[in-house]
């Protein structure tokens, strides 16, 4: 629903946030802890890799729609909450006519849905869940692999990839 979507206006960086959700453009740079000093939030960090269309960002979007709603039921009497724009094309009917669907503004920037066989996201994106007071998870999307632009693509967005994830301290998985 788009009254779930608001500004957040105390990053520095772009980003908008779900209840419970933020997007992070460029994660916050890395820095050198200090051994006496604990960090009081932790982040577990996941990086998600694959095939273009394989379901990276529809993941991120299944993800927060099972952290927001409690129950089935709750989930299924609302819209869908998507954070990140998605479109598959689907068989329905004794004819098999294929359909497009969409969910969310097709028009996101980082997100192109015009090139079959290319990677949709065109940069990466962490996206923030509050799991509790002390804990936050950072799931980060990315292009996908295999993109028909050919290895010169795919070299780029590794390399992407990787100044990417050297702003992070860790990732768990």
């Amino acid at each position: 629903k788009s009254d779930y979507l608001k500004d957040n206006k105390t990053q520095s960086n772009t980003s908008k946030s779900f209840i419970g959700l933020t997007l992070e453009d460029t994660p916050r740079k890395r820095r050198r802890l200090n051994a006496s000093r604990i960090p009081d939030i932790r982040y577990i960090n996941i990086l998600l890799l694959g095939e273009s269309g394989v379901g990276k960002s529809t993941f991120i979007n299944a993800l927060l729609n099972y952290h927001s709603f409690k129950t089935f039921q709750d989930a299924r009497s609302s819209q869908p909450l998507v954070a990140i724009p998605v479109s598959f094309t689907t068989t329905v009917g004794d004819d098999f006519q294929e359909r497009i669907i969409t969910f969310g503004d097709q028009y996101d920037s980082n997100e192109n849905h015009n090139r079959s066989g290319q990677s949709v996201t065109q940069s990466c994106r962490s996206y923030l869940f509050q799991i509790d007071s002390q804990t936050k998870l950072r799931i980060i999307d990315t292009p996908g692999m295999g993109d028909t632009r050919g290895l010169d693509q795919d070299d780029h967005n590794m390399q992407h990839i990787l100044s990417y994830i050297n702003n992070l301290s860790h990732i768990n998985a």
